[in-house]
């Protein structure tokens, strides 16, 4: 899994974001209409939750309480939902 650093760096390098001279990040206008375009499709990817949940899933898996079988199929259902529906209307990115 990437670091946050490696995470900072991706967002960089795609013009998600810009850092100003006191360090602090800005959303570009990309960045911007990344969010509001996933957004508008009842996503709020740009938020923790859909990741916080696969983790505690796998913490779970690792400490025992379930099993891979148990959180696989659930994960890539939720992944694969997602998936299809942003496919179906990637012409909200291009909107927003």
């Amino acid at each position: 899994d990437a670091t946050i650093a490696q995470h900072i760096t991706t967002i960089m390098d795609r013009k998600y974001a810009e850092k100003d001279g006191n360090q602090r990040f800005h959303p570009t206008k990309l960045g911007i209409a990344l969010v509001e375009g996933y957004n508008s499709m009842g996503y709020q990817l740009n938020k923790p939750d859909l990741r916080r949940e696969m983790e505690s899933e796998c913490n779970a898996v690792a400490a025992g309480r379930k099993t891979r079988d148990q959180i696989l199929g659930p994960v890539l259902s939720k992944m694969l939902e997602c998936f299809k529906i942003v496919n179906a209307e990637v012409h909200k990115l291009d909107e927003a």
